[in-house]
């Protein structure tokens, strides 16, 4: 399928939810660093701060992030994840780290409010399946709109 195509799609989608995934270029593991998976968090929240998005969940891996997400009226996908990579890339150059991102993202739109959930679920588990932790409340760089207990465990498993 042509670009063009690709693009028009995520332009005919404003409003609907997507899980989208970008990663650091060459997979460099920046955000192992606190300090940097700190500036990227900020940057999704600064997102929606700006009307850009309306964040349900995301997942800081250490190469990579994972956020769920729903555009606001008449913003597309693409400028939301803009936003977020130029403001961590502007941050995180004040601390010597430049050519922060690969081109592009990946995106899935989220169908109804019932995936949102299951999307959540899957998207914060990440760290486990990656074997980072043994547990989500071990693990620091996530967040979703959905309920968890006190410890921060997910109250989905």
């Amino acid at each position: 399928m042509p670009y063009d195509s690709l693009l028009r799609h995520r332009e005919q989608a404003l409003g609907n939810g997507f899980t989208v995934t970008f990663c650091a270029l060459d997979r460099r593991p920046v955000f192992a660093s606190d300090a940097a998976a700190a500036i990227l968090a900020r940057a999704i929240w600064r997102s929606d701060e700006l009307k850009l998005s309306s964040t349900h969940a995301w997942v800081i891996m250490p190469d990579h992030v994972h956020w769920l997400v729903s555009v606001e009226a008449g913003v597309s996908v693409s400028r939301a994840v803009a936003s977020v990579k130029a403001n961590t890339s502007r941050q995180l150059a004040q601390l010597g780290l430049t050519g922060l991102w690969q081109p592009g993202f990946y995106e899935h739109r989220v169908r109804n409010q019932e995936d949102l959930a299951s999307q959540a679920r899957y998207l914060i588990a990440n760290p486990l399946r990656a074997g980072l932790v043994a547990k989500l409340s071990d693990y620091r760089w996530w967040y979703t709109s959905f309920a968890c207990s006190a410890d921060g465990e997910d109250v989905f498993w």
